[in-house]
């Protein structure tokens, strides 16, 4: 990398952006940045927070979420993935109109497990988990959804947009889940 760097106290959590991978004795590179989008390729662990960006994973790809938080983006499943949830998790899409958890193409599967802590997803303009107006602007289907929560797991998922679990408003961009 090159140019400036600004050190900022990590008090300020508009100002930083932490991802923590866990630690593969292998060379894979796992994570992609482009922008404020954070590609993930490879099965991962992921801690921290993202302001202002999406987390994007892959097609076939297991990602498990250890007190992870998004503010002003989303998770974005390009196709099957499966996404762990472990500790607390608060993922809020603001400011676009995707969904908290965007769904991939018709025919694919996202598995969302949910252990012990509280787990909160929220999109102000799009469908809560399921499918965003703008996330897929391509698609007129997403593919399933398949909830898991472990006994202890409180999970909150609102919309201002949509379903709570599925499709967005009956808007001409609005998108159906499978």
């Amino acid at each position: 990398a090159s140019g400036d760097i600004t050190i900022v106290a990590k008090t300020s959590p508009d100002l930083y952006r932490t991802l923590e991978f866990e630690y593969s004795p292998m060379p894979i590179h796992r994570l992609e940045i482009e922008g404020d989008n954070f590609t993930v390729k490879d099965n991962s662990l992921i801690k921290g927070y993202i302001n202002h960006g999406n987390l994007i994973i892959n097609e076939n790809v297991h990602v498990t979420l250890d007190d992870f938080s998004i503010r002003n983006g989303s998770i974005i499943c390009i196709g099957d993935a499966t996404i762990t949830f472990r500790k607390g998790t608060d993922i809020i899409a603001t400011e676009h109109k995707a969904a908290g958890i965007s769904i991939g193409k018709e025919g694919t599967t996202v598995n969302l497990n949910f252990e012990n802590g509280t787990h909160s997803i929220a999109s102000e303009k799009g469908a809560g988990i399921g499918g965003g107006s703008v996330s897929f602007r391509f698609l007129n289907k997403v593919g399933n959804i398949i909830i898991n929560g472990s006994d202890g797991a409180d999970i909150r998922i609102t919309a201002g947009g949509g379903a709570g679990i599925g499709g967005v408003s009956n808007s001409d961009e609005g998108r159906h889940c499978g």
